[in-house]
């Protein structure tokens, strides 16, 4: 699955920070997985404002690809249907929810 660095950054700000030990195996990887190596970091220039959000320079900015196992997959669909499920899931996130949990038909 290719991510772009705003999903990437999506999902690791909505991972769980304390579960069961297999979900927080899948989330350590995870993290790792979808960290930025120090050479993204130095294209990407991040910087962080004073409200929490994130800034960075897209002109460099590429899509990568990730092979997130099922259970990795799960994990952040789970994280994404109890933000949604709490009245909390924000606009700039439906599309990284979309991605990770098929509409349901009505």
């Amino acid at each position: 699955m290719k991510l772009t660095v705003k999903e990437r950054i999506q999902i690791l700000s909505i991972l769980p920070r304390q579960s069961n030990y297999i979900n927080l195996r899948q989330i350590r990887d995870l993290e790792f997985a979808l960290s930025f190596t120090d050479d993204e970091q130095s294209v990407l220039k991040f910087e962080n404002l004073e409200n929490g959000v994130v800034r960075w320079d897209d002109s460099g900015e590429q899509e990568k690809e990730f092979n997130l196992s099922e259970p990795q997959s799960k994990v952040i669909s789970n994280a994404l249907r109890a933000i949604s499920s709490g009245a909390k899931l924000e606009m700039d996130m439906l599309d990284l929810y979309e991605r990770f949990i098929p509409p349901v038909e009505e």
